[in-house]
C-alpha cells in the first residue's frame, strides 16, 4: 500500500496533488514504473514495510516523477501492498 500525502494551506486549491495512474499492477517478474506527480506543494509518500515495493524519491516538491519499484515474486503467488 502507498499513500501520497500533501501539505497545504487551507486557502489554496482543495487538490493539492494529482497522480498520473490511481494503480500499479506488475506481474511476478516485479519491475520499475513511473508515477507521474503534479501537485502545488510538498508531498510525501507512505509505504508499507514491504521490503519487496520501494519507491524513489519519497518526497518532493511541486510536479515530479516517481520511481516505483517491484522486486521479483519467486513464488509467483499474488502479493498486496
Amino acid at each position: 500500500l502507498l499513500s501520497l500525502a500533501a501539505c497545504q494551506k487551507p486557502e489554496e486549491s482543495s487538490i493539492p496533488f494529482q497522480l498520473s495512474e490511481l494503480s500499479l499492477t506488475f506481474d511476478y517478474n516485479g519491475g520499475e514504473k513511473v508515477l507521474g506527480v503534479t501537485s502545488n506543494t510538498a508531498w510525501s509518500i507512505k509505504s508499507t514495510d514491504e521490503s519487496w515495493l520501494t519507491v524513489s524519491p519519497a518526497s518532493g516538491n511541486g510536479n515530479a516523477e516517481v520511481k516505483v519499484y517491484a522486486a521479483a515474486n519467486p513464488s509467483k503467488e499474488q502479493k498486496r501492498s
